[in-house]
């Protein structure tokens, strides 16, 4: 079986484990790409390190500006903001060693007739080196400005305090959604979604039950049941088998 790239394929391979075309699934494409959605979206906000998972951005503030719009991203939350370059700042997103501590890190304690001049040797300033840059938190600290965000993934807008006063560019630390497309080859997500479009499919035969070609039966409850049963399976199990969540992830 190929692996699924589309929502087309997605819902085609729904309906087959219903039954499709064996049984006739009464089940309208709407009803079929939400049950479909509902078990992405689960996935997402409880599999944490495949559903979502952290990442850093670099994003532009403006000065005077304190709340933006995030709509059109698929971050989860903002952990943490920091300043990586704007006017009054220290600039380290783009450098590998801080300019601070550039000369100790070519010197590596200096040698004859060289910057350092032939010093403690090497070894010693290395672990100098790696001690001072222990310490680049505080010194970003001291020169930067700090921010606080607060992120509300409801109305997909972050709230920066205080507000800016320069226009630059902050790294945000933040958890991401994996995109749905990516996620269709999930075997608890496929299993997710066909358990949702069983409870739908029951929802739907619930005001009668049917009689199939041959004299069999079809009844409403047992379907519904089977579904729902496999959903509260299967969300445990995106539990359990996720990465321990943070405590501030719906």
């Amino acid at each position: 079986m190929a692996e699924i790239t589309t929502l087309a394929a997605m819902k085609s391979f729904v309906l087959r484990r219903l039954g499709s075309p064996v049984i006739q699934v009464e089940l309208s494409d709407d009803q079929l790409e939400q049950c479909i959605e509902d078990a992405v979206q689960y996935f997402q906000n409880h599999s944490t390190g495949e559903g979502n998972y952290r990442d850093y951005i670099g994003f532009t503030i403006q000065n005077g500006v304190s709340a933006y719009d995030m709509s059109d991203t698929q971050i989860d939350a903002v952990i943490d903001v920091a300043l990586s370059f704007t006017t009054d700042g220290i600039s380290t997103l783009f450098s590998h060693t801080h300019n601070l501590l550039w000369h100790d890190f070519v010197t590596l304690g200096g040698y004859p007739g060289g910057p350092g001049g032939g010093g403690n040797g090497a070894g010693m300033t290395l672990a100098g080196y790696e001690i001072a840059t222990s310490y680049l938190d505080d010194v970003q600290d001291m020169f930067s400005r700090i921010y606080s965000a607060q992120y509300s993934s409801a109305r997909k807008e972050m709230i920066l305090t205080p507000t800016p006063d320069t226009t630059g560019i902050v790294l945000l630390e933040v958890f991401k959604k994996e995109l749905a497309v990516n996620l269709y080859n999930n075997e608890l997500v496929k299993r997710l979604a066909v358990a949702e479009a069983n409870i739908q499919w029951g929802v739907n035969l619930r005001k009668y039950n049917m009689t199939l070609p041959g004299g069999g039966t079809m009844n409403w409850e047992s379907i519904y049941q089977d579904g729902k049963d496999e959903k509260e399976k299967i969300e445990v199990r995106i539990v359990d088998e996720g990465e321990p969540p943070m405590p501030f992830i719906e």
